[in-house]
């Protein structure tokens, strides 16, 4: 019965050690996956910001052509 139990208390460990290997690699991979999307926000920033730049030239030059 003690040998039973022993070998129940170990498995037990291993699973919670299991169980918190899995927990640090989800962690890692979230902060992995945030920072993916940080940075598609900053090139639609940039996209968005860009758009606006030659939209404002071309308008610029048709002012001028007319």
């Amino acid at each position: 019965s003690l040998i039973i139990a022993s070998q129940t208390l170990v498995e037990s460990l291993k699973n919670k050690n299991f169980i918190k290997g899995i927990r640090k690699l989800m962690l890692t991979q979230n902060k992995v996956f945030l920072n993916y999307l940080e940075e598609l926000d900053a090139l639609e920033r940039s996209l968005e910001q860009s758009k606006r730049q030659y939209l404002q030239e071309r308008q610029s030059s048709k002012i001028i052509v007319k």
